[in-house]
């Protein structure tokens, strides 16, 4: 009877693991994600401006540094998801240094100023934290979910884009492929 249940609670945990890694996409072989299918794949980089945590500068993508790739962050600063992913950013933040992080958010100033207090964000000379004041980024993204990551290459055109928290691995292989083409 013992061995029954054992093995019944071994098969329900299998299947739950499963489909937690099914949630973050991290279900194939090598825990990578497939991209989203995107008609902006290959376009460049929207001119958008964001308000920054000092609540009075603003920030427009035209000032992103010319030689890095970008990673275009759109997130909820409640979402334990967008969390989960800015934790792993933070912990492999020598990995990517090499790529301009841009967290975007539309949610209220006072909650992504609290994120911004809360992962210390202002360490990081990488990172670029503002709201999206006209909503711009998430009407042209069409952004329903979150978190919502654009990868764009050195040259500011789309590579790929994933809803769902994605591998620091992955993020940096893209990047990666983008400067030996």
């Amino acid at each position: 009877m013992i061995i029954t249940v054992i093995l019944c609670l071994g098969v329900l945990v299998f299947v739950g693991v499963n489909k937690t890694m099914d949630a973050f996409g991290w279900s194939n072989k090598n825990g990578f994600r497939e991209p989203e299918k995107t008609a902006l794949k290959g376009k460049p980089m929207p001119e958008f401006e964001i308000l920054l945590p000092d609540s009075v500068s603003h920030y427009n993508t035209n000032n992103i540094d010319k030689s890095k790739a970008v990673l275009l962050f759109y997130f909820r600063p409640d979402c334990p998801y967008c969390r989960l992913q800015m934790e792993d950013m933070i912990k492999g933040i020598d990995e990517l240094k090499e790529i301009q992080i841009c967290l975007v958010t539309p949610f209220p100033f006072g909650e992504m100023k609290s994120f911004y207090k809360e992962f210390q964000l202002n360490k990081y000379a990488n990172i670029i934290i503002g709201k999206d004041v006209s909503g711009e980024v998430g009407k042209y993204f069409e952004i329903g979910s979150v978190p919502y990551l654009a990868i764009y290459n050195q040259d500011k055109l789309l590579k790929d884009v994933f809803i769902g928290s994605v591998p620091i691995e992955q993020i940096r292989q893209i990047v990666l492929t983008q400067a030996n083409l």
